[in-house]
């Protein structure tokens, strides 16, 4: 798996799906402008955990791909250093 970049760009690409949908939408204006103050905390609540659970993955996927680029980094800076000495 070649990597090019560190960016958490699949995690991103998740919490977007998440949140511009309907259901994710809603939720959002329920923690925002809800009314009542249950539908609020509630919201509030369920926009929070998703919050940390995203911002989890996101740093578990970017410490991944960082170290998948430090790998293919040595392993490139190895085959040409091979190629010099050889």
């Amino acid at each position: 798996m070649k990597v090019h970049t560190s960016w958490p760009w699949i995690t991103l690409s998740i919490a977007a799906v998440i949140s511009l949908n309907p259901l994710g939408l809603e939720i959002i204006y329920n923690a925002l402008s809800a009314g009542e103050q249950l539908a609020r905390s509630l919201g509030q609540f369920l926009v929070y955990c998703g919050l940390g659970i995203l911002t989890g993955l996101g740093l578990i996927e970017f410490t991944i791909r960082k170290l998948l680029l430090m790998r293919q980094r040595r392993k490139y800076n190895q085959a040409a250093s091979g190629a010099d000495n050889g």
